[in-house]
């Protein structure tokens, strides 16, 4: 048989059209071919395997902004996908809106990203549950990122929770792990300045703007009385629930006309 041949052959095989993430073949000739098109096929596959899938990132998308103040995205999380890094100059206000239980966030750690500096540094976010509004005060322009996890990362695992035999306890099915889908956070982003014009007269800026932005400072200047520092260690902080809801109002209204 030509070479010619046995390449259209292999493109019609479903493994051909499959992807990335190549698993098995589904196609019923396997058993009817010559060995010598098997043997390609079985290398093909062997060798698309050891490539292994992309690696996955998160998805982000823009929900409104006005001016260059404030703005609100949309950041989906797939388990084990690699963070959208921002820079932090701006304060953010983050709704959790959709977190399973049993999954983990955790915020970047130093270094280069997916470096094993960075991922030994990694902060697990224990507090951060779904529903949830968190503020994210600007860092001076330092990196911002999350990394979502249906199952603790092999270093919080080794330092987890042991059963009576001393052994680490771990999830025992791994369907359910997969079946719990993304971590969805809402993000609003107000800028310094946004928040020095608040002395100024907004009467003409949307109430959202003025909704989010008020909520943001009040929020900011309540922790800055309360005692808390923004360690490195521990830079987020919970919004108390008079600011939380009016701040979910807002962001869920956006997405509805967003929709």
């Amino acid at each position: 048989m030509a070479g010619n041949t046995n390449d259209d052959f292999l493109q019609s095989m479903t493994f051909a059209t499959a992807g990335e993430h190549i698993r098995s073949c589904d196609c019923d000739e396997c058993g009817n071919i010559p060995l010598s098109i098997l043997a390609a096929l079985r290398e093909r596959k062997r060798q698309r395997l050891e490539t292994g899938p992309m690696k996955r990132t998160q998805h982000r998308e823009l929900i409104q902004r006005y001016g260059t103040g404030v703005s609100v995205y949309r950041i989906t999380m797939t388990s084990g996908a690699s963070p959208l890094v921002e820079f932090g100059n701006s304060h953010r206000v983050v709704w959790i809106q959709r977190k399973p239980a049993g999954t983990y966030l955790y915020s970047i750690g130093k270094g280069i990203i997916g470096s094993s500096d960075e991922e030994e540094s990694r902060l697990l976010l224990e507090d951060w549950k779904e529903g949830k509004v968190i503020l994210v005060p600007s860092n001076g322009g330092k990196a911002v990122g999350w990394i979502y996890h249906n199952d603790k990362t092999d270093k919080d695992r080794d330092n987890g929770d042991t059963n009576d035999k001393g052994e680490t306890a771990t999830k025992s099915c791994d369907k359910e792990l997969v079946s719990s889908g993304p971590a969805v956070v809402i993000v609003a982003k107000i800028t310094q300045e946004k928040l020095k014009e608040l002395e100024d007269d907004t009467t003409d800026e949307p109430d959202w703007v003025q909704g989010i932005t008020q909520c943001c400072q009040e929020s900011i200047q309540e922790w800055s009385h309360s005692g808390q520092d923004s360690r490195e260690d521990c830079p987020y902080h919970d919004i108390p629930d008079k600011h939380a809801n009016k701040l979910k109002e807002y962001l869920q209204r956006l997405l509805d006309q967003h929709q």
